[in-house]
């Protein structure tokens, strides 16, 4: 889950990335990457890094490795809820942070 934050600064990895890293500007070019792509690639088809019980009528509650389909990337007042679909239809608001772009990280 590439946009996942730290529970401790609030930081996503692109943020973590030490500059003194010999391979920073590579490094920093395939998180930029992989944050864009995310929810616009693969038919905008996105994986559940984990499981997830909605806690509102408008969430949608998710499994580690389910497929979900990103029908919209945040809205006007917050950026880090994206609505999804799943294949059977439901749809729901879920925290970006819990989105892979593959399964290596669901």
């Amino acid at each position: 889950a590439v946009l996942a934050r730290t529970h401790h600064s609030s930081q996503t990895a692109t943020q973590l990335l030490p500059i003194e890293n010999p391979a920073y500007t590579q490094c920093l070019a395939y998180m930029r990457c992989m944050e864009e792509c995310l929810g616009t690639v693969n038919n905008r088809m996105v994986l559940a890094a984990a499981n997830y019980r909605a806690c509102r009528i408008d969430e949608l509650s998710i499994s580690k490795g389910d497929r979900l389909f990103v029908q919209r990337r945040g809205d006007i007042n917050n950026e880090m809820w994206w609505w999804v679909k799943n294949p059977r239809g439901d749809e729901g608001y879920v925290l970006r942070d819990l989105l892979s772009l593959n399964s290596r990280h669901s």
